[in-house]
């Protein structure tokens, strides 16, 4: 039950993310927008300063009404994280290996 209920809030807030964030990452002369795979990503923009697994994120559905659930989908969710000394955090969420979503962060600290 605890797991379930962690997908189901982790589904929510990926959601969420994606609704209220269409940021777009420059690198250069590139702009990363959404749909390019990782490898375009790290062509145009490098390797990022971190790159974390977040897990993956299943779809369910109830077979016809029966309270029976079946898996339809699942994606592997990762996230690359770009940016520099006194500059915005860059958060590039990819789903099964595509960006999905692009969103802006904190700042780098400057010591």
């Amino acid at each position: 039950m605890k797991i379930k209920s962690f997908f189901l809030k982790f589904s929510l807030s990926l959601l969420l993310i994606q609704a209220s964030h269409a940021d777009s990452l420059r690198c250069g002369q590139y702009s990363v927008n959404g749909g390019e795979s990782t490898i375009e990503v790290l062509n145009m923009c490098g390797e990022p300063i971190l790159k974390e697994n977040l897990g993956t994120v299943a779809e369910e559905h109830d077979l016809n009404g029966t309270g029976t659930r079946v898996r339809v989908s699942e994606e592997v969710v990762t996230q690359w994280t770009y940016g520099k000394k006194g500059e915005l955090y860059k958060y590039v969420t990819f789903h099964n290996g595509q960006v999905r979503s692009i969103q802006t962060g904190g700042r780098w600290k400057i010591n």
